[in-house]
């Protein structure tokens, strides 16, 4: 196991909320999506060894469980495992984690990022969800992800919030602030 591997642990999922804790008993389909998340964690981690052991052009995918394919029909099935399959020679490092926030980006992710062996091709980042739906954390979220944005490496690609919500609005400014700023 390389020392990367070894010492950085970025699939370990945040804990879920009340209402998910609480759903999950009651209702099979979210305890279903919840029984998935340490399985896909475990997989990203095998595959990131793998890819870290390999050669050609690195993507490196960072995010909450939607980067980590939570919800889908495998680790891979998600829309970094479908996008990867069209993109032949390609080695993916997925960084994301299940419930993760704009903070587990810079405690965690970005850490594991710049611990890599080698700089990564491409970098992208579809985060900010779990922040939205909380109170608490929406209130640090626009100073939070413009910092983000502003230590994300040049060219790396920042998806959008679903949602016509005033807060999800604001996330999508933000993000497309930041891409205006970095063009030429």
């Amino acid at each position: 196991m390389s020392e990367w591997s070894s010492t950085t642990r970025t699939s370990a999922a945040a804990p879920p909320g009340p209402f998910v804790t609480l759903a999950s008993r009651f209702l099979p389909g979210v305890r279903a999506v919840q029984e998935q998340i340490e399985p896909y964690a475990a997989a990203w981690r095998r595959d990131n060894i793998a890819a870290l052991a390999a050669t050609g052009p690195l993507w490196v995918a960072m995010g909450d469980s939607r980067t980590q394919a939570v919800g889908a029909p495998a680790h891979d099935r998600g829309w970094v495992g479908q996008l990867a399959s069209r993109m032949p020679g390609w080695r993916v490092v997925n960084l994301g984690i299940s419930g993760g926030r704009v903070r587990d980006v810079f405690d965690r992710q970005l850490p594991a990022l710049d611990a890599l062996p080698v700089a990564p091709d491409l970098v992208t980042l579809l985060i900010g969800s779990n922040d939205l739906f909380s109170p608490r954390h929406r209130l640090r979220l626009t100073a939070d992800l413009t910092e983000l944005l502003r230590r994300l490496p040049t060219g790396s690609v920042v998806g959008n919030q679903p949602g016509t919500f005033a807060a999800a609005l604001e996330v999508n400014r933000i993000v497309d602030e930041a891409v205006r700023r970095r063009l030429p």
